[in-house]
């Protein structure tokens, strides 16, 4: 789900793995990750039997976890593995175009992208956080 607006993801890369409930006499063998990509609606399913718990992971091109990390994790414990809702962040990209008033490309100047997170329902401003020069067209991203 995109936690900006609440709009199902499609193509997002989802990732399980389990953690099997061992039979007795039976050894621990780690099965292998099962991946799926989700659908239209945002939907995705595995098939898995006799689960402990199972770790998901979701990520998909342009957005990062709510911890900004990527991918986004969760992890379901049985009997629970019904309904899970990954959320992710859309990310962004500020570009432009830095002219004189003449109309010519402005080379070597530095844009500096100020980011601002909302924690504990403060405003934190991270200075620092992108700068790109401009090239010989003026223009950075």
């Amino acid at each position: 789900m995109n936690s900006a607006t609440g709009q199902p993801i499609s193509g997002a890369l989802v990732i399980m793995r389990a953690q099997p409930q061992l039979r007795p006499g039976e050894s621990f063998r780690q099965p292998d990750p099962q991946r799926t990509v989700t659908d239209s609606s945002g939907r995705f399913s595995f098939e898995a039997e006799n689960l402990i718990s199972a770790s998901l992971q979701a990520s998909r091109q342009g957005y990062r976890s709510e911890e900004n990390n990527s991918p986004t994790a969760t992890t379901l414990w049985a009997p629970d593995f019904d309904t899970a809702t990954l959320r992710l962040v859309p990310q962004s990209v500020v570009k432009g175009r830095i002219l004189n008033s003449d109309g010519d490309p402005l080379y070597g100047l530095t844009v500096e992208a100020v980011r601002i997170d909302i924690v504990d329902g403060r405003r934190e401003v991270k200075d620092n956080f992108a700068n790109k020069v401009t090239d010989d067209r003026g223009e950075y991203r």
